[in-house]
């Protein structure tokens, strides 16, 4: 799969605001240097710097099965050096596939959210997106999907989650060319209904204040960051030790304040004397894990790139990290 390079996005960048795209430029046709262009318009507007994406931008393949040449546009993979999360959140990036339309241009034919993806090869190529979050049921689920094509509308749908999700995903991008393994992954899922007092309580015990923003615990001046920055939210409430009382899990993401991570998570649970506390914060992108270590389950730690990962277990009081 080819990718585009530096030059052809520098080259966009610097495009007078009126000229005409009316020409595909190498073999990418004008419908995905449009895209492209304005994402380095936003990444230059914002401050930062065009540079190599820590993935590629554009993969190709025939996905639609006429035999011709698709795209696929991952923003992930798009380098915009001092603002390494502007086209991600936690919960992924924005994928989208062209289909060539046989004259030189191409449609597009699917936009949605990626936590990652995978492409099998075959005629035609096969599309799996993983998603993460609301699209999988609950806040930080995580589910794959394979996109289907449909001949009559010429666009491609995610269909039902097919239940495998390949081992340690990588956030927002990097596809592979292989299945991987079947895993459990992501959190429980919301087990509990917690008070706005109890939020209130633990998002305090975890060093949040309340801002006009929202929850926040980054202090960092955002500057323009503040487009990409999400303050502090619960996004789940398991019950990791099986004991039946809540725990709550907490996020705060923004590149400024994070970098190219899953943001700040922080889990606390509740002590005899009904206090929240911290058992673990870390800037980290978990998954929790079917083993347990003392009576809690165990906590795959996660990021940019494909690991391995370490893992994140439960000491008797807290839980402490452990290098794979």
């Amino acid at each position: 799969m080819k990718s585009l390079s530096l030059a052809l996005i520098s080259a966009l960048a610097f495009l007078l605001p009126h000229a005409a795209l009316a020409q595909p430029q190498g073999p990418y046709p004008p419908a995905l240097l449009a895209r492209v262009k304005t994402m380095a318009s936003t990444c230059t507007a914002l401050g930062g710097k065009l540079g190599n994406g820590d993935r590629p931008l554009v993969y190709e393949k025939d996905f639609s099965g006429d035999g011709k040449t698709d795209w696929i546009l991952d923003s992930a993979g798009f380098g915009c050096i001092g603002k390494p999360n502007l086209f991600r959140t936690a919960n992924g990036a924005t994928l989208e596939v062209f289909t060539s339309d046989g004259a030189g241009g191409a449609k597009s034919a699917l936009i949605t959210t990626a936590y990652t993806f995978r492409v099998t090869d075959g005629k035609p190529a096969k599309l799996f997106v993983t998603q993460r979050g609301p699209a999988c049921g609950s806040a930080n689920a995580i589910c794959e999907k394979p996109a289907l094509w449909n001949a009559s509308s010429k666009k491609f749908a995610l269909g039902a989650d097919s239940t495998v999700v390949a081992k340690n995903p990588a956030p927002a991008g990097g596809a592979a060319n292989s299945t991987g393994g079947a895993v459990s992954g992501g959190f429980s899922g919301p087990a509990f209904t917690v008070s706005a007092a109890d939020k209130a309580a633990a998002f305090k015990a975890a060093g949040f204040e309340q801002t006009k923003r929202g929850w926040q615990s980054c202090t960092d001046d955002l500057g323009a960051d503040a487009l990409s920055y999400s303050p502090g939210e619960v996004t789940d409430t398991p019950d990791l030790n099986k004991d039946g009382r809540p725990e709550i899990w907490i996020h705060e993401g923004g590149g400024m304040c994070y970098g190219n991570s899953g943001g700040l998570q922080v889990f606390l649970a509740k002590t005899s004397a009904g206090q929240w506390e911290v058992l673990l914060s870390a800037v980290t992108d978990p998954t929790i894990l079917p083993g347990r270590t003392n009576g809690w389950a165990n906590i795959q730690d996660g990021g940019p790139g494909m690991g391995p990962w370490g893992t994140w277990r439960f000491d008797g009081s807290k839980y402490v990290f452990k290098k794979p």
